[in-house]
This record gives C-alpha cells, structure tokens and sequence, in this order.
C-alpha cells in the first residue's frame, strides 16, 4: 500500500538515539560530594517519520517518569514505562520545527529534575525517484519503500501512459509471479509512484489511446528487490 511517506526506512521507526545508551554527564561537588545529572536528549526525523528513544535509568532504582501521551503541530508522542525504570518515547513528526517533549527524571538518591526532550523535525523526504529514457529499464529499489517513476520518452499526441503489468517474483514461491498492486500515476506527465515486494518485480507501461491498437509501444522495467534495512 502507498501511503504517505513509506519510503522512509520502510516505514518503520527510527531510532533517535542511533542504537546508543543514552547517558547523563555526571557533576560532583567535590567538596560536598553532591552529585548532579546533566541529560542531554536530543535527535531528528523527517515530517510524516516515526521514530523512538529509549531513555535507561543511571542507576538502579532511578526511573523516569512522564505523562502518558502529548503532542503540538510539530511532533505527536507517546510514552512507555518499564519496571525497570526505563522509558521509551515513540514520536510522530508532522511538521517542520522544533519541539520538546517534557520528561522527569526521578533518582533514588537526590531530588527529580525535569529533562527535555528535544526533537527537531524536518521538511519531508522525497522518495528516489527512476528516471526511464527507453523501452527497457533494470535497476534496484528497496522493500517496500514508496519510489518515483519518470518516463522520459515522448508521447504521440492523443496518447496517455497506463500500466499493462505489475508483477513480483516472491520469496519461497518456486519461481511464480504474482500479481502486485500497480503503481500510480502522479501527475499527466508520466510520474507514477509505486513500491516493491519479493525478489524481483516487473512493471509495464503501455502508451494508451482510444480507440483499438495493435502493437501498442511499451515500457518494461525489471527491478531487483533489496531487503530494506532496519534504522
């Protein structure tokens, strides 16, 4: 299905914290030997991503703690506590801007400080886009992820591009295509958006007009499937 931005790590969340602990700086009074914890929780996403940070307490017994859900025209979130202390925030970025979602971090030992989360959300990612200047095409897109098709080649006046094909080859499936859904078509200029599934899919465009045709010219594009990586 082709919705929304999908070509975004196919669809998926991403991780904000880049796949890292997320740890404070530690501030001591040497004199006293009072301790503070610095937190310092930042990270980005394109509007219409998903993405996540897990926030891990400093020491056992510590824990975080916020309000269930919330959101404003920049981003949208949503908050998961663990027994542990552990918190993970999934956010939802809409528009571009910058945003920060209020957190708390509640230590077993010294008073709880507000933390907050800071996310900055950017204007929304283009898909790739394959750009076709002839009767054949290969190339490679990746699972599931939304992509653009251009075909370059001139149209006979009273002629329009329409999809005839749209087949996948999948995985386990002892060498049958399957039908797949057929990309759609953007604007009247040959821009089609479409995705892909299995090992290999196969698209043909025909050049339509009214009436009855023949041997109607086409376009076949044959696509290696890349399995798409985790974010």
């Amino acid at each position: 299905m082709i919705a929304g931005p999908a070509w975004a790590c196919g669809g998926g969340p991403k991780d904000l914290g880049h796949g890292h602990a997320i740890r404070p700086l530690l501030v001591t009074n040497t004199a006293t030997g009072e301790r503070w914890l610095r937190w310092y929780v930042d990270g980005s996403l394109h509007a219409g991503e998903s993405g996540f940070f897990r926030l891990p307490p400093f020491e056992p017994g510590d824990r975080w703690d916020s309000a269930g859900q919330g959101g404003d025209a920049i981003a949208g979130w949503s908050a998961q506590p663990f027994t542990d202390g552990r918190l993970t925030i999934t956010v939802q970025g809409r528009t571009e801007g910058d945003t920060k979602i209020p957190v708390r971090y509640v230590p077993k030992r010294g008073e709880p400080q507000d933390v907050p989360v800071s996310v900055t959300v950017k204007p929304p990612e283009p898909p790739p886009t394959l750009t076709v200047e002839g009767p054949t095409f290969t190339g490679s897109v990746a699972e599931y992820r939304t992509f653009q098709i251009r075909l370059k080649i001139p149209l006979p006046e009273g002629y329009r591009w329409e999809v005839a094909e749209a087949q996948h080859l999948p995985y386990g499936g002892e060498g049958k295509w399957l039908p797949s859904r057929p990309p759609e078509p953007r604007d009247g200029d040959g821009l089609f958006w479409a995705s892909a599934q299995g090992q290999r899919t196969r698209i043909v465009f025909i050049q339509k007009r009214d009436g009855w045709q023949l041997f109607p010219d086409t376009v076949t594009l044959e696509l290696d499937v890349m399995p798409t990586p985790k974010c």
